[in-house]
């Protein structure tokens, strides 16, 4: 079975964030990334599309490619980008949420009678992989990475309804949410290492982790950041273990353990049904493909692989 150290190991050797790069830079993400990098498997009558996915706020010409895809693969299954604990009631409350490309999926998925079933790390293993990480401190890189991907959502989907809201105002609406979900149990055995690393510092709980986040943005990112200042700087969330600032390494390796529940859930639902689509952010199948095909050999044996654009006219 694959390893999560696999997973990171390989993500150093990867070159997908170049090529998705030059897309983007010509303008035509939306378009070519979908057709270029979404992934055909095939092997002893069972076929997964794994397509490269755009995260979207609005429908764009890539809810379209979504639909022509599920036309094309006739799925029994479509998997998505979602914590794999989320329960059907969940999906179906996303479902009449803000309209980002899962509520498209989840809608055409309905419409061409497929079940919808998520695919990500789970709620409560989000904190696992810090908690496993070979550095002690990586549970407040943890905590720091949650804090931001929290206040980022809520200046993008909010800001504009929230106009007279301060960016401390975000801040600290984040970590209250934060604070929220651990002690509803979202989280698992995080929750005591929440408790104890707070313990060692003083005064409220929201200024014990504001403590807590300034020192990971010092030892992951650089002195003398506020969380502002440190959110705002390019591709900081961003799974590059490559990349500029050590808190990259650890989105890297959280990301991992990500493609690891990702795989494995195509694998397993490949062995129940003849077709399975699944849709995630683009740099996922980059990086999970040869993993992919690795182990559909070695459960239904020789397997060919294409791209979505080798199919031609013949698609449909």
């Amino acid at each position: 079975m694959v390893t999560v150290n696999s997973i990171y190991k390989q993500s150093f050797e990867s070159s997908w964030v170049k090529s998705l790069r030059i897309y983007r830079d010509k303008g035509d993400a939306d378009v070519k990334i979908p057709q270029n990098e979404t992934t055909i498997f095939r092997s002893k009558g069972k076929q997964l599309v794994f397509i490269a996915g755009l995260h979207i706020n609005e429908r764009t010409p890539f809810v379209d490619f979504i639909e022509t895809v599920i036309k094309y693969a006739k799925p029994q299954a479509v998997l998505l980008e979602q914590p794999s604990n989320l329960s059907k009631e969940s999906l179906e409350r996303n479902k009449n949420s803000r309209k980002s490309e899962v509520q498209y999926a989840i809608l055409l998925a309905e419409k061409h009678g497929a079940e919808i079933k998520p695919m990500d790390l789970s709620l409560k293993e989000e904190f696992t992989p810090y908690l496993r990480h070979a550095d002690k401190d990586a549970i407040k890189a943890g905590i720091l990475i949650s804090l931001m991907r929290h206040y980022t959502g809520l200046k993008k989907y909010y800001g504009k309804e929230l106009s007279t809201f301060k960016d401390q105002d975000f801040y600290d609406q984040a970590i209250m949410e934060f604070i929220r979900n651990i002690f509803m149990g979202w989280n698992g055995n995080f929750k005591k290492a929440f408790v104890d690393l707070s313990e060692n510092y003083k005064g409220s709980l929201l200024d014990r982790v504001k403590k807590i986040d300034q020192e990971a943005i010092k030892k992951y990112i650089g002195p003398g950041l506020t969380f502002e200042s440190a959110v705002d700087i390019q591709n900081i969330q961003a799974p590059y273990p490559w990349g500029k600032y050590e808190l990259n390494k650890i989105v890297s390796w959280h990301n991992a353990w990500r493609n690891k529940s990702m795989i494995d859930t195509c694998i397993k639902n490949l062995k129940k049904h003849r077709s399975v689509v699944a849709l995630a952010g683009s740099g996922h199948i980059q990086e999970c493909r040869d993993f992919i095909t690795t182990e559909m050999k070695k459960e239904f044996g020789s397997v060919e692989v294409r791209r979505w654009k080798e199919l031609g006219s013949g698609k449909m």
